[in-house]
């Protein structure tokens, strides 16, 4: 757990171990009242396409960025960055993941192309960490909506109140490599109860060397961005449990946080890289939960053209029929 030392002197919010100024109003924290630091700066991989930030492993000679291919640049940082402090192990191997993708794809709908399952191949499958934080919190939340309770004649009526939230072992993610709705799709699939303390070296134990994506946020910016986290959190649960009625809008929360404890964990994925025909497709599949997979796919042209060509058909008779009728 993350100790809070003292509260900043302008503002009041609880400072962290290692920040170096305020994450809400930017004052420095004291030299003296800082604690040190494993690692005053750091050196770390930054992709020039999609902005991800990978730590460099000799052994695995990682040179590209294994979320979209393109070459990394060395950049040095002058905060501290955040550390990963517990890992989550591999629980799905390789030819468990290519396996998952061949299931997912043929799981998909009618506008997707018939034979996407059998003719999909792999092209490229990496086993790496991205990192994310495990949070408990107490917070006292109070919130206004709309719903449709209450609103008589109109279509809204407005509700408010203040609720008592307590979150515990809750995720959000730090990754930029992986886009909001991947890590949307992959969280639910990992357990954060039961952490390791040191990093596995991937699904298979001696064959692959590690590659994990460094911690993107800076100290001084972690607490604001994961105070983000906790706030949408609270909208969901305040949209779920506490506004009345069965259409609801407008959701607004603020927030009185206490006792906020954090752990920075890196969670397993698979990332793959697949082809069908000429076109190239990345999806992500969770290391602890084979069946929890998530990526872009192809459409099939043909099938969308004979569903419009079959509506305006039916639309076309319907106007013929109406005319002589």
């Amino acid at each position: 757990m993350t100790e809070v030392l003292q509260a900043c002197e302008r503002c009041q919010t609880p400072i962290e171990a290692g920040d170096l100024r305020c994450a809400v109003c930017a004052l420095g924290v004291p030299v003296h009242d800082t604690p040190a630091l494993a690692h005053e700066f750091a050196k770390i991989l930054r992709c020039g396409s999609c902005g991800a930030s990978t730590a460099y492993d000799a052994d695995a000679r990682a040179v590209r960025c294994a979320f979209c291919t393109t070459e990394l640049e060395l950049e040095e940082t002058s905060d501290p960055i955040e550390e990963v402090s517990h890992w989550m192990a591999f629980s799905v191997n390789r030819e468990s993941a290519a396996q998952a993708l061949k299931s997912w794809l043929g799981k998909q709908g009618f506008f997707r192309p018939a034979d996407m399952g059998k003719k999909a191949r792999v092209k490229n499958l990496t086993a790496l960490y991205f990192p994310a934080w495990v949070f408990d919190a107490e917070a006292e939340v109070t919130w206004a909506a709309d719903s449709n309770q209450g609103s008589r004649r109109s279509n809204w009526a407005p509700h408010a109140g203040t609720v008592e939230i307590n979150f515990d072992d809750v995720l959000v993610s730090a990754s930029r490599g992986l886009n909001p709705k991947e890590t949307s799709a992959l969280i639910g699939s990992y357990d954060p109860s039961n952490p390791q303390s040191q990093p596995t070296s991937g699904p298979e134990v001696g064959t692959e060397s590690l590659v994990h994506e460094a911690f993107d946020a800076q100290r001084s910016f972690a607490r604001a961005y994961l105070l983000r986290g906790i706030k949408r959190r609270a909208m969901e649960y305040v949209e779920r449990n506490c506004v009345p009625g069965s259409r609801v809008r407008k959701v607004g929360v603020s927030m009185r946080i206490e006792g906020l404890h954090t752990r920075r964990v890196a969670l397993p994925v698979w990332i793959l890289a697949w082809r069908y025909k000429d076109q190239i497709y990345r999806a992500v599949i969770s290391g602890q939960d084979a069946s929890c997979v998530h990526g872009k796919l192809p459409l099939s042209w043909a099938r969308i053209a004979l569903v419009v060509g079959s509506v305006a058909l039916v639309l076309f008779l319907i106007a013929v029929v109406g005319a002589f009728g």
